[in-house]
């Protein structure tokens, strides 16, 4: 799974360095860059889908959003996914019961859960995964030890984890 963690950073960094040198900075495009253009009708409903699902997973009332990260399809977009970063008081137990209700009342099936490894070190990390149709959740505990700025994360994504693309 810690593959899957450095792989997921990796994109969100790749995608947040484009979209601001792109926008925030007003970058050029080269008369060798792609437009990429508007996304095909199938994956622009995908995104809806997945800004729906993400939207009916309510956080606890104890838990404050940190960051939250969604980035729009375009013609090129082989996989979507949705994300946000959470601060609690809660232990690992408790979000976990939390959501799993959650998840539950919305349809999400549990699929699997384990210990992950950030850079090769556990510092109490857990993973839980969700799926609903193609769609899967990830509920990330960060961990005791962890010091990342943020206490578990809530993704639902489709494509990442899989090869099946519209």
């Amino acid at each position: 799974m810690a593959k899957y963690s450095n792989a997921l950073k990796i994109i969100i960094v790749v995608l947040f360095v484009s979209y601001s040198l792109s926008h925030f900075i007003g970058a050029k495009k080269s008369p060798n860059m792609i437009d990429a253009g508007p996304p095909s009708p199938v994956m622009a409903a995908l995104q809806n889908d997945i800004e729906y699902e993400f939207e009916q997973i309510m956080h606890p009332p104890h838990a404050m959003e940190i960051d939250h990260y969604s980035p729009k399809p375009h013609a090129l977009s082989r996989s979507e996914f949705i994300m946000s970063t959470y601060s609690a008081e809660s232990n690992y137990d408790q979000i976990r019961a939390y959501y799993r209700t959650e998840f539950k009342k919305h349809g999400w099936t549990g699929i699997r859960g384990t210990n992950f490894l950030q850079s090769g070190e556990y510092l109490g990390g857990r993973l839980l995964e969700y799926k609903k149709g193609e769609l899967v959740a990830q509920l990330r505990y960060a961990g005791e030890e962890a010091n990342y700025g943020w206490d578990y994360s809530i993704s639902i994504s489709w494509g990442l984890y899989n090869q099946n693309t519209p």
